[in-house]
């Protein structure tokens, strides 16, 4: 039995989750408060939490008290599919009127939400699951086409979820999200597939331009702060322009894909990260709270697959390895280079004790 104030909740979130037809939902709460007092310069806490439910679990009245009462506390409460392969790709901040552009091209919404008034988020199901880079690129090309948020595209971006309010500052009435529609119908089969099959040669093409791009970067003889800034800069514009500026790789592809060419040139994990946070672009919008974390997560994963390269290991089957494996291999690593680093300085000293040997017999004589 659905108590009557949570009943209007209970169908938004109904209509919304049964139109987007999930297994499991990853449902993210995200802190308004936390984010304001960390932009006044406050200390790193964490801002956003997570949690995966069943549609039924998510029905669950007290579920849906648990997140109005985060809701009401200055929240914002967020949805999209579980992680792994989903058919769902979210285009984000459009117009009403888009929806019915977006069906009249072979383009219907699954569920389309109005987040704030006259601001609509619609996810579209594609024919089968795909990966989330894939969804990503898909998601990417809609949003230029039809000028919806890119900022909002990325790996299994967050929507709302329907019957909370929407705690932007730019939204001081703080409105309620709301479904608009939810038919849960998919894309044209013959039309996702072609979208899928041309999503997926531009990302293999995109693939080979970095691999090639990172095969022939020029080797770091000086690791001085302003020569890895510059050759930041100079890999970012080279990987850019490949495609005039609108590649589907995200800026964190980037950044790792820089991060990788240094390491296989032997800059320092450290160095690396430093590098990222004087020079990712936009760091602190698309990263708020969390940005030197992300430069360390960054060249430690470069780190890895760097080491992985060194090792035979190729990219697919590096993404399956577990964390103590990657770990092990690097740590290997790192041990060869001190090894190698203390039997030069043992030979520096012992080279230098011989001069001094010398120089002392000298003035003996």
């Amino acid at each position: 039995m659905i108590p009557d104030h949570l009943k209007s909740t209970h169908e938004n979130i109904r209509r919304q989750t049964t139109a987007m037809n999930c297994e499991q939902y990853e449902v993210g709460i995200f802190d308004r408060e936390a984010e304001k007092r960390m932009k006044a310069g406050g200390k790193r806490e964490p801002l956003l939490t997570q949690k995966t439910y069943t549609q039924q679990e998510l029905l669950d009245p007290k579920t849906i008290g648990l997140l109005r009462s985060e809701n009401a506390k200055d929240k914002d409460i967020w949805i999209r599919p579980a992680p792994g392969k989903s058919d769902l790709v979210l285009v984000d901040d459009i117009p009403r009127s888009m929806i019915g552009q977006l069906q009249a091209n072979g383009l219907p919404c699954a569920t389309a939400i109005e987040t704030s008034k006259g601001n609509y988020q619609a996810w579209l199901k594609l024919h089968e699951p795909v990966t989330a880079e894939v969804r990503a690129s898909i998601q990417n090309n809609i949003s230029r086409t039809y000028s919806s948020d890119i900022g909002s595209t990325g790996r299994d971006h967050y929507g709302r979820l329907a019957g909370f309010t929407n705690r932007k500052e730019n939204h001081q009435d703080h409105p309620y999200a709301k479904v608009y529609s939810a038919s849960g119908i998919g894309i044209n089969s013959d039309i996702s597939k072609g979208l899928v099959e041309t999503t997926q040669r531009t990302l293999q093409t995109q693939k080979e331009t970095l691999k090639h791009e990172i095969a022939t970067a020029p080797a770091i003889t000086d690791i001085q702060p302003d020569t890895l800034d510059a050759w930041y800069d100079n890999l970012h514009s080279r990987f850019t322009e490949k495609t005039d500026g609108r590649s589907d790789i995200s800026q964190s592809s980037i950044d790792f894909s820089i991060a990788t060419a240094m390491m296989d040139r032997g800059v320092d994990v450290d160095s690396v990260a430093e590098t990222l946070s004087r020079n990712s672009p936009d760091l602190g919008n698309r990263k708020p709270g969390h940005t030197q974390d992300y430069c360390n997560r960054t060249s430690l994963r470069a780190e890895e697959w760097s080491v992985a390269k060194q090792n035979g290991i190729e990219y697919d089957d590096f993404r399956t390895m577990g964390k103590d494996q990657k770990a092990a291999m690097v740590q290997e690593v790192r041990a060869s280079r001190e090894k190698a680093s203390s039997v030069i300085v043992s030979q520096e000293k012992s080279i230098y004790s011989g001069a001094a040997k010398e120089q002392q017999q000298e003035q003996e004589r």
